[in-house]
């Protein structure tokens, strides 16, 4: 349930978020998602969902 709440959080720019309070492995995973970014057809940045599956399917 955390992690869920921290994937909302790390989305929104009015929730302002402490990072220093942050474990490593919190930081880790909100790297991750921003990385990969969101479904494709949408505004969001990042890679997209279909380019990260194709990468994992390709290992």
């Amino acid at each position: 349930m955390g992690s869920l709440f921290l994937r909302s959080c790390s989305s929104y720019s009015w929730f302002s978020l402490d990072i220093g309070e942050l474990t490593l492995s919190s930081k880790v995973y909100m790297m991750g998602l921003i990385f990969i970014g969101a479904a494709p057809g949408s505004t969001s940045d990042g890679i997209k969902i279909i380019t990260f599956v194709v990468i994992l399917l390709t290992l």
